[in-house]
């Protein structure tokens, strides 16, 4: 037996015509955002990818300069993981007053040289930050710059740079 769909819908009463219309538009939303949040997603990997590559130049270049990490690398991958820890799940752990003032233990406000950041960035690499549970927005993947700026405000961010320049490092997230 043959369904001829347009007719079927046709022979609804007018509220029901109205959820097939309402429906279909929902459904077609979904699967745009969808695919419009694949495609951003990717975008935003790659772009992470060619942080990460441009970090390890740099840091290199940096090495050769006489600028050095300030820390053991295990000082790194722990601040790596308590950053991770801050971002995962619901809302972040930032606090604008405290990289304006430089009072609080911060881990950026221990940053001494261009060589620390970028050995933290290394460090973090690419992680997949859980939204937590029965959040509706995705998981986000990505560096930590890129993680940086989709978890926090402009003025925090602006508050991590005025730290920076304050004691002459040049990174700029």
């Amino acid at each position: 037996m043959k369904v001829n769909i347009g007719q079927a819908v046709k022979r609804l009463p007018p509220w029901g015509q109205a959820v097939v219309v309402i429906g279909v538009g929902v459904a077609g939303w979904v699967v745009y955002s969808r695919i419009r949040g694949m495609a951003l997603r990717s975008r935003q990997l790659r772009k992470s990818r060619q942080t990460l590559q441009s970090v390890a130049t740099d840091l290199s270049n940096l090495t050769r300069a006489g600028i050095r990490p300030s820390y053991p690398e295990a000082q790194y991958r722990i601040w790596s993981d308590a950053l991770f820890a801050c971002y995962a799940g619901w809302g972040t752990c930032g606090d604008v007053s405290a990289l304006l003032t430089g009072t609080d233990a911060d881990i950026f406000v221990a940053m001494k040289n261009d060589a620390d950041v970028l050995k933290l960035i290394s460090a973090f690499g690419i992680r997949k930050i859980p939204s937590g549970r029965f959040n509706p927005m995705p998981d986000f993947e990505g560096s930590l710059p890129a993680v940086i700026r989709d978890e926090n405000s402009t003025s925090y961010i602006n508050g991590i740079n005025r730290r920076f320049e304050k004691v002459g490092i040049k990174y700029r997230f």
